[in-house]
């Protein structure tokens, strides 16, 4: 049964004593229903289904015997048991509702169609800054043990709790996905199987592979090619016969196929058929998980719709999603460097809800400066050692801002770029202080990721705005065709362009050398070449040829082994590459590797 559960809201009824009712919005099968139900009402349910869900702890108790005094009210425990209860018993229902085992029990019909009374108000249903002396000493003998011998359910019992085994929409779940140490991931999209066929992949580099794009359509449904589905079908077979552990993941939406998202999500009859629809493909592709590349929510710099509520859409989604599809696969969604755009127009200052069902956030550090006027680092590192109340953008701004959200730093892949950008410039340096620093936030440290740089008066674009996740146009892929035949080392034809780190090796402005790191060439090709530069405030190398007005911000061996290590130190899940088919034949993944100690 495919269904839409919400509660955001409460009431509190006096009789027989004051006790919470929970606002429960429920659509389901096409139908749109409001009920309130009690805590113990969820127990009851739960007790006649024998279900194996887990329902939010029963902290009454706990709370009674460890912080409240015998006469005192503590209203901001009332508030944190109620939140907590919300989310969890939001979980609850929407895992039985998804599971074909038990959302057309009788049981469960009945408890989203009868009404509420004030009958069988239990003493779990009691707000704890209203439990006096006498029923307070009555509850706390009925909990002897650290169990409720009413319900027989352990005071510890969580909403992380294992599905254990369920089939939810036909895929068996075990518990939540786990890897070993930090995680090396590579996104690969369809148009690389040109250049480097699935059959060719070294998997066993890769812990997870992110395979783009399916884009939503107006029907709520996804649009992907023959050839993409083919392609996908060729990395299973192929990672079967490598027997690597690499997940596959589909990834979902892109620069380019970001249309619908918030359409698709703020109506929850279209989210239940997205959701069906993703069920759909990663039950017929055997496929590890989905990646959500929303760029970006309530966000119009990437010229999609957009809407005030999209950030709670976006919640209500993935909450959605986590319960249709069990804990096991894996769930990640494309992120900027601050958390996504709340509806007063600034990045949400908690997002810890976020993590409770996502797997990981994919940090897009990519993409900060693209090929304007000034030139400037693609991928800072770090922060300025300055006291500024200005936004700052690089991994450690993003870490910063992600985690004082509340979004742990465990769930967190570090995006590091394959590409730089070639500027027409005559400059022989980057402009740090304008990438790294911008306009002040309204109060916050940062600004969302696609409002980065926009009141800067000597920036002529904004981050992204020449794609993030993008397809290659036709005159970038012309560019790296001619590549070889550029004997006088000149980049003119890249000028205004991302440009893959193989290009830039194939057209002789960097060569390798035999420690496999990356230099300027010798000899006559070195007196027509690059000057090659490095910024210390991100942290990044450049070249340059003042005489040819070509400047080139890209990563190599040292910077990439910096952001790697940078995340690995600091307890971030890993890194990912955007993307894959960019690198020279593995050198930078190997670099990334090596600095995530794997």
């Amino acid at each position: 049964m495919a269904a839409v559960v919400k509660i955001s809201k409460h009431t509190t009824a006096s009789k027989p004593y004051p006790h919470v009712l929970y606002t429960v919005e429920v659509y389901v099968n096409g139908t749109y229903s409001v009920i309130e139900r009690r805590y113990s009402e969820f127990l009851e349910l739960h007790e006649k289904l024998q279900d194996p869900f887990a329902l939010p702890p029963k902290r009454l108790f706990a709370l009674l015997s460890h912080f409240l005094p015998l006469t005192s009210s503590k209203g901001w425990l009332d508030d944190a048991l109620i939140e907590e209860r919300k989310k969890g018993l939001t979980t609850y229902l929407s895992a039985i509702l998804w599971s074909k085992a038990y959302a057309d029990r009788e049981e469960v019909k009945q408890f989203l169609q009868r009404g509420s009374d004030d009958k069988g108000v239990e003493s779990e249903d009691a707000l704890p800054s209203e439990v006096r002396r006498g029923l307070r000493a009555r509850l706390l003998g009925s909990a002897a043990g650290g169990r409720d011998t009413m319900f027989g359910l352990s005071v510890r019992d969580s909403v992380f709790g294992t599905f254990r085994n369920l089939t939810l929409g036909g895929i068996k779940e075990d518990g939540p996905v786990t890897f070993d140490g930090p995680i090396a991931a590579a996104y690969y999209p369809e148009w690389s199987a040109k250049d480097m066929p699935p059959e060719v992949i070294d998997y066993s580099k890769f812990d997870v592979l992110f395979f783009g794009f399916a884009t939503p359509n107006s029907a709520a449904a996804l649009d992907w090619s023959s050839d993409a589905q083919s392609i996908l079908k060729r990395i299973i077979r192929s990672i079967k016969l490598s027997k690597s552990k690499t997940k596959v993941v589909l990834s979902i939406g892109g620069w380019n196929g970001s249309q619908w998202f918030s359409d698709i999500l703020s109506k929850a009859s279209t989210m239940i058929a997205f959701i069906q629809k993703i069920i759909e493909i990663l039950k017929a592709f055997n496929l590890d998980g989905v990646d959500i590349d929303w760029e970006f929510p309530n966000n119009q710099g990437s010229g999609n719709p957009s809407s005030p509520e999209d950030a709670a859409n976006l919640l209500s989604f993935v909450q959605s999603l986590r319960s249709a599809v069990g804990p096991s696969k894996i769930i990640s969604v494309v992120a900027g460097h601050a958390p996504w755009t709340g509806e007063d127009g600034k990045p949400l200052d908690d997002v810890s809800d976020f993590a409770e069902y996502v797997t990981f956030i994919n940090v897009m550090n990519y993409g900060i400066w693209g090929a304007s006027s000034t030139p400037a680092a693609n991928s800072p590192l770090g922060m300025l050692p300055v006291e500024t109340s200005n936004m700052q953008a690089s991994a450690e701004a993003a870490l910063v801002q992600w985690t004082e959200a509340g979004f742990p730093a465990s769930k967190m892949l570090l995006g590091l770029p394959l590409y730089g950008y070639v500027f027409k410039s005559s400059k022989s340096a980057l402009d740090s202080n304008a990438v790294l620093v911008s306009s002040p936030s309204s109060g916050s440290r940062f600004t969302s990721a696609d409002s980065i740089h926009t009141n800067n008066a000597t920036m002529d674009e904004h981050p992204f705005s020449f794609g993030a996740h993008r397809e290659p146009s036709s005159s970038s892929l012309n560019a790296f065709v001619n590549a070889k035949a550029d004997q006088g080392i000149s980049l003119g034809a890249w000028h205004g362009k991302a440009i893959p780190f193989k290009a830039l090796v194939k057209s002789g402005a960097l060569v390798k050398r035999f420690d496999g790191g990356y230099g300027q060439p010798e000899g006559d090709a070195a007196r027509a070449g690059y000057v090659l530069g490095w910024d210390d405030a991100s942290s990044t190398p450049y070249l340059f040829n003042t005489e040819k007005r070509t400047l080139v911000t890209f990563d190599n061996a040292r910077s990439m082994a910096a952001k790697a290590n940078y995340a690995r130190v600091n307890g971030m899940a890993g890194c990912f590459t955007w993307s894959l088919d960019q690198d020279d034949n593995y050198s930078l993944h190997d670099i990334v590797r090596a600095a995530l100690g794997k």
